[in-house]
């Protein structure tokens, strides 16, 4: 059942995201600007984060049997962050269909909160992404490649 609920790759997740941005997408285009502000953000929101699992963080490498080049490094944070983004996505459009107008407001803002979390892990391990200048490749020790490569350190 949470297989089914939180694949990342997911029928679910999948459609949550889409219906989440077709949502806040009319919120965005029917409400007049003041009003529509707090779906402005959400919408930028998503796409900053859609944007950080797009972008090509490292070169294009050979990566061992069995691992795709998005489960590599950070790649793989931003691609687990769209779980909980389609969800806040969708339910801060469902928002609309439930209350009145200032109910759907502050159901984007709770939203935006929740986003908001989500963007600063991201914005860190970009910062923390550009500030290493190590020579060694993407995922050397967690894939225990110094193994392989005959540097393993020694017990003492």
């Amino acid at each position: 059942m949470w297989k089914l609920l939180f694949n990342r790759e997911g029928i679910v997740v999948r459609a949550a995201e889409v219906t989440g941005l077709l949502g806040t997408l009319r919120l965005v285009w029917e409400r007049p600007f003041p009003e529509s502000l707090p779906w402005i953000l959400l919408l930028l929101d998503y796409l900053f984060i859609r944007f950080c699992d797009l972008y090509p963080w490292y070169p294009r490498f050979e990566t061992p049997a069995g691992f795709r080049d998005r489960q590599v490094g950070i790649r793989v944070h931003f691609r687990k962050a769209l779980v909980p983004t389609s969800f806040i996505l969708s339910v801060a459009a469902a928002t609309d269909l439930i209350g009145p107008g200032w109910f759907s407001s502050i159901g984007a803002i709770f939203a935006n909160l929740c986003m908001l979390v989500v963007v600063s892990v991201n914005l860190i391990l970009i910062r923390f992404h550009l500030r290493d200048h190590s020579p060694l490749p993407v995922n050397y020790f967690s894939h225990n490649k110094y193994l392989e490569a005959g540097d393993a350190p020694s017990g003492n």
